[in-house]
């Protein structure tokens, strides 16, 4: 790990739980907005429309583990990372 990154990660640390919640929405519309480039990017390139946009698959997951708690999310990515990889 950088001393960059290992300096960011730190600084992380240090934010109260809804600061961390402002990073987190910045990071992922951040990433929204730079699929979204990409996506008219590579339509433009392939004249084809993909078959499911970045804005769906978003749409799509938006909110599905609002009822549940972290124990309960990590449980399901725990059982889905076996189910992937054998892990």
């Amino acid at each position: 790990m950088t001393p960059q990154l290992q300096q960011i990660l730190h600084s992380l640390n240090q934010l109260t739980q809804s600061e961390r919640w402002q990073v987190f929405d910045y990071l992922v519309n951040h990433l929204k907005n730079s699929l979204t480039r990409f996506d008219v990017l590579d339509r433009s390139a392939s004249q084809q429309p993909p078959k499911r946009s970045p804005q769906e698959i978003f749409a799509s997951t938006q909110g599905s583990w609002s009822h549940q708690t972290r124990d309960e999310i990590d449980a399901q990515l725990a059982s889905q990372r076996q189910l992937d990889w054998g892990e």
